[in-house]
């Protein structure tokens, strides 16, 4: 019971912590990168052949764009999740095993386009009848449907990578009220939470009573979206459609608040019913679907609801 209780205060300490949190989860971006070791034919050949010499430094970066925390206390320009830090680190790159390591960090900004301008938002939006069903728990939420032996890859990769890859990310990537050490001790700490059975279970049973569900069609269909905005940046690079996105998507997620907030208000005054909410959800979706490819669009909020 005291573990159970302990795991259980660990999930909504990460829950009410934004800034410890993800656009998907670990477990998410390491099943994304290893579908795109499976699917190295797809890829331009010199890639294919460094990728495939050094696949755990790939995965490794598929996940390290999450280490730095306190991100909203610096400006965008030096922002982790930015195309340019991205490809700053690979222009830095001395070796292939570095190179292996910075497309992995990039195919992780590609999903990330996918999360923080699609995902999330809907489902920010979808939930606005709970508090507290926000930008956190949904990411938990989607990792919890990843299959339990990617957290094994996880403890992997974090012994077969070559460890110069820190050494650039530090070089490259700004520090935040956190020095690199202290946001590499965070994250390896919530990995090996990951790792814990009795932390699957919690989230497992949360999940399990929660209204909100997330159907298997729908989670092929965000994983099938998120792995094709990846594999577009790797066969096109900069003329990607995903690269014209912002990968925090700050707009998004904004105007994804900004919503929820005013379906609350509109409900509280009665001016829309459950009845409704289908109809609304169908509607903003392409909204948020364009935003993927840069093309974000303010929506004027009395003509969501009418």
């Amino acid at each position: 019971m005291i573990l159970i209780l302990s795991t259980l205060a660990c999930f909504l300490f990460v829950m009410l912590l934004p800034e410890l949190s993800y656009a998907w989860g670990p477990a998410t971006h390491i099943n994304l990168g290893n579908a795109v070791l499976h699917n190295l034919s797809l890829l331009p050949s010199s890639m294919q052949s460094i990728l495939a010499a050094n696949r755990y430094d790939f995965l490794y970066g598929c996940i390290s764009a999450d280490v730095i925390h306190g991100k909203k206390f610096i400006e965008y320009a030096k922002h982790c999740h930015n195309w340019h830090i991205g490809m700053k680190l690979l222009d830095d790159s001395k070796k292939d095993s570095q190179r292996a390591f910075s497309y992995g960090y990039l195919c992780h900004l590609a999903a990330d386009v996918v999360a923080h301008n699609y995902f999330v938002p809907n489902q920010i939006i979808a939930s606005f009848t709970s508090r507290l069903l926000k930008h956190t728990y949904w990411e938990i939420r989607f990792d919890s449907y990843m299959d339990k032996s990617v957290w094994d890859t996880a403890n992997k990769v974090a012994k077969e990578m070559h460890h110069d890859n820190d050494p650039l990310m530090r070089a490259t990537v700004e520090n935040t009220i956190f020095s690199f050490e202290t946001n590499k001790r965070i994250f390896n700490s919530l990995l090996m939470m990951g790792r814990l059975n009795r932390w699957h279970k919690t989230v497992d049973l949360i999940a399990s009573r929660s209204r909100w569900v997330l159907t298997e069609e729908e989670i092929v269909g965000y994983q099938k979206t998120a792995l094709d905005s990846i594999l577009g940046f790797m066969t096109e690079g900069k003329k990607a459609s995903c690269c014209k996105a912002d990968p925090a998507g700050r707009k998004s997620l904004a105007m994804a608040h900004k919503i929820r907030g005013h379906l609350m208000e509109m409900k509280r005054l009665g001016k829309i019913s459950k009845e409704d909410y289908p109809e609304i959800f169908k509607g903003l979706r392409p909204n948020f679907r364009e935003a993927m490819t840069g093309e974000f669009k303010h929506l004027d909020l009395h003509d969501i609801t009418g």
